[in-house]
């Protein structure tokens, strides 16, 4: 389903990386959390340098960028509990 990320609450950076916390209730500890940007979104991931590494714990998964993005962007959460 679609989640809007916002330029609000990014935390950091440390080693030269900002994160973002993604709540939804439907996280599992257990889960497995596909981050895709949408395509209208290429130019504000690409400037901000979005990673490809998401962390996942219970009710949440973190997405992390070398920059804080410049607008708030769309992406769709994929999420495989196992």
């Amino acid at each position: 389903f679609p989640v809007t990320i916002t330029t609000a609450s990014w935390s950091g950076p440390t080693s030269g990386v900002y994160s973002k916390v993604i709540t939804d209730a439907n996280i599992l500890a257990t889960s497995i959390v596909d981050v895709i940007p949408d395509n209208s979104a290429y130019s504000v991931i690409t400037t901000a340098q979005l990673r490809p590494r998401t962390d996942s714990a219970a009710g949440q998964v973190t997405i992390y960028a070398t920059s804080i993005p410049s607008a708030s962007f769309t992406c769709t959460l994929n999420i495989i509990n196992t």
